[in-house]
């Protein structure tokens, strides 16, 4: 039975929640800022992970994430900044247009 209410929490046969892909997606994330820190971080993925990005750096829940739209082969922007021993994340595009 799937509860449709909370699609976030959806698990499809053989496969993960979307709110347990966004904890991967989460600790992916706080691993490699941490690693590289102050350089930039190119990663080419699909929307559900885009969504989850998003949603990290925004401190958005998860299930408002899906209401998110990510166009197909388009740019998300997002800033991770340190000031003072604060971090703070930053959004500066989504769905930006990439010409190929």
């Amino acid at each position: 039975h799937l509860d449709w209410n909370n699609p976030a929490e959806l698990v499809p046969p053989h496969g993960e929640s979307f709110a347990d892909h966004a904890d991967r997606v989460a600790g992916a994330i706080e691993r490699l800022s941490a690693h590289y820190a102050g350089r930039s971080i190119v990663a080419v993925t699909h929307a559900g992970a885009i969504r989850a990005a998003i949603a990290y750096a925004l401190e958005l829940d998860v299930a408002m994430a899906l209401r998110i739209e990510v166009a197909p082969v388009s740019l998300t922007r997002l800033t991770h900044r340190v000031s003072d021993g604060v971090a703070s994340w930053s959004v500066g595009a989504i769905n930006l247009e990439v010409r190929i």
